[in-house]
């Protein structure tokens, strides 16, 4: 079987449409890079990721990179998708803002992975390189439902 590393490499510059979450769907992130350890995700904000004051959204920001967390982890230790890892904690720590029509980059990387906890880092940067959140998580190793 393919890795997951693999499978996505021709995706790179087009929409995550082809990946199993509906969240990653809904957020249109276009796939940027794809290495053994992680992958950069850029998102366009829209108005519905934005607050009143017009600013991505902190539970945005954070649905982002867990997602990009998650994904990476799934790519690199369960291509077949027979597990699928759940977020235990996720620590997100907010720096700065940006605004609807920017767009921003989500990146992650893969701390350490065992045969049950993967713990993973995620960053948020706008286009021109400020970093506006950082997170980590620990995702657990759980058996698909069907």
């Amino acid at each position: 079987m393919e890795n997951g590393l693999e499978a996505l490499r021709p995706y790179i510059g087009q929409e995550l449409s082809m990946v199993p979450s509906p969240v990653a769907h809904w957020l249109k992130g276009i796939l940027q890079e794809i290495s053994e350890n992680g992958m950069k995700i850029a998102f366009t904000v829209r108005e519905d990721m934005t607050n009143p004051a017009r600013i991505l959204h902190g539970g945005i920001i954070a649905t982002m990179l867990d997602d990009i967390m998650g994904i990476s982890v799934m790519v690199k230790h369960n291509p077949d998708l027979s597990t699928f890892y759940s977020t235990v904690n996720l620590h997100v720590d907010y720096l700065a803002s940006t605004r609807e029509g920017a767009t921003v980059i989500a990146s992650s990387n893969i701390i350490k992975a065992g045969n049950k906890i993967a713990n993973v880092e995620g960053w948020l940067h706008d286009g021109s390189g400020k970093m506006l959140a950082h997170a980590t998580c620990n995702m657990l190793k759980v058996e698909m439902r069907t």
